[in-house]
């Protein structure tokens, strides 16, 4: 049998090359929407809470060591790759090189890496999910405990996550049963991993809140109203009723002007924006504020069905089941395509406009539909779930099950808070997916030919 050592350095020199690559080609990245105001907070030391306040310190920071996008580009490729080459060497190390090296390969797929030209939350958030599988996947194959750095590291990377991408819990929340296994379907087994998660994550969100507010003082806009002008503009233009009870300026006249089902936007910064002035000035008056929320719970309380049809349309969007977005399209980034914040001689080579070629063909085949990516998601939670029931706990099913569930939770969290169906909003879901997949596919095929692929010939031949 190969040594599992030549396996490991042959996985680490392909996704090393990856990264080269991938910096050669798209070096020094760009800012989308977003970020690039994030990097203008950064560089003025002043943030909200509208996009993560972490995040553009961290920018800002970065603008030391250079002015753009480039430092942060390179990080957030350093910290996914980097995470992937410790998921798939923990997979090699254990055993599992097969599927070890089809992780490598399927993440490198140009649907996912492409996104990574644009400095962004949504691959950024990837990044972290993939350094956060990788921590907890060699303990979990070693059944050994972590170590105190490992645990600050791992600390760290948590509340960046979370800060990120405020829906992003739903995705972190699976991945605690990677640090601490259920093991045995016993239900003290189970309350003791809850009750520890609980622990953690509140200790989480608290040191969150400590830097956002004490250490950055963030100011506090309360962006969830732009889920509430949202939902109350769906329901709005279904019922022919003003939803918002007249807080909110000529609410049916501007719903009929600016609501669709793919985004908010036009409430904020399009034709509609006295809308979305009037909620952010709600919201800073903590009676008022109040009064909106009860507004808003209310109304979906009391139009249930027209709640239910404006968000399923979205989510239907978000996942291209018979709606495309003709703005979103099926593209995680828009590409190569001049922006207006983007620098007048903006690096272009061959290699990026390759990538970008193959990114659009993928996007508009199978792969850009995120219904397809939940049926992957289920089929894989369903697999790993069946041989975890036929065989009893075994590291390899029961990471593609946690590895599922976290992109199905994720995913289906955009039915309650998404605010649009920008395609990009599914690099974690897709990511996910992909990593699972050779997981569950060996582990059906372990417990058929009973045993790793890669150790079968040994058994023959003992």
């Amino acid at each position: 049998m190969a040594n599992p050592l030549s396996h490991r350095l042959l996985n680490a020199l392909f996704l090393t090359s990856a990264f080269a690559v991938l910096v050669g080609a798209f070096y020094p990245g760009r800012f989308d929407g977003d970020s690039v105001g994030q990097y203008q907070q950064g560089l003025n030391w002043s943030f909200n809470d509208a996009h993560s306040a972490m995040n553009a310190a961290l920018l800002g920071l970065l603008s030391d060591v250079a002015k753009g996008p480039g430092p942060m580009f390179v990080l957030q490729l350093v910290l996914w790759i980097g995470g992937v080459l410790g998921f798939t060497d923990a997979l090699i190390a254990a055993g599992h090189r097969i599927a070890g090296a089809a992780v490598a390969v399927f993440a490198m797929i140009p649907l996912l890496s492409f996104d990574y030209l644009d400095v962004q939350k949504d691959a950024l958030f990837t990044s972290l999910l993939a350094l956060l599988i990788a921590a907890g996947t060699r303990p979990l194959f070693r059944r050994s405990a972590m170590s105190l750095t490992s645990v600050v590291v791992c600390a760290g990377f948590l509340v960046l996550a979370l800060d990120t991408r405020q829906n992003g819990i739903f995705a972190l929340v699976p991945l605690w049963f990677l640090f601490w296994p259920v093991r045995r379907l016993r239900l003290r087994a189970m309350v003791a991993a809850a009750g520890a998660g609980v622990i953690v994550f509140g200790l989480a969100l608290g040191i969150m809140r400590w830097i956002n507010d004490d250490i950055l003082h963030t100011n506090q806009t309360h962006i969830v109203f732009s889920l509430i002008i949202f939902d109350l503009a769906g329901i709005s233009a279904r019922t022919a009723q003003d939803a918002s009870g007249g807080l909110l300026p000529d609410f049916p006249a501007n719903v009929a002007r600016c609501y669709n089902r793919h985004h908010w936007d036009e409430f904020m910064g399009g034709e509609c924006r006295a809308v979305g002035y009037a909620a952010a000035q709600l919201m800073q008056d903590r009676g008022r504020r109040a009064e909106l929320m009860r507004r808003w719970v209310g109304q979906i309380a009391r139009h249930p069905i027209a709640y239910a049809e404006h968000r399923l349309r979205n989510i239907q969007c978000l996942i291209r089941a018979g709606c495309t977005n003709p703005l979103g399209g099926g593209f995680m980034s828009p590409g190569l395509a001049k922006r207006p914040w983007d620098e007048p001689d903006m690096r272009s080579t061959k290699m990026a406009l390759l990538l970008q070629e193959m990114e659009v063909r993928l996007g508009h085949g199978l792969l850009g539909h995120g219904i397809l990516w939940l049926g992957i998601l289920t089929a894989e939670l369903a697999s790993g779930a069946l041989v975890l029931k036929r065989r009893g706990f075994a590291p390899l099913p029961y990471l593609a099950s946690v590895l599922a569930v976290a992109g199905l939770l994720y995913a289906v969290a955009f039915v309650v808070v998404g605010v649009a169906d920008e395609f990009r909003y599914l690099h974690p879901v897709i990511f996910l997916g992909i990593i699972a997949m050779p997981l569950a596919l060996s582990a059906v095929l372990e417990r058929r030919f009973d045993g790793p692929p890669s150790c079968r010939g040994v058994r023959a031949a003992s």
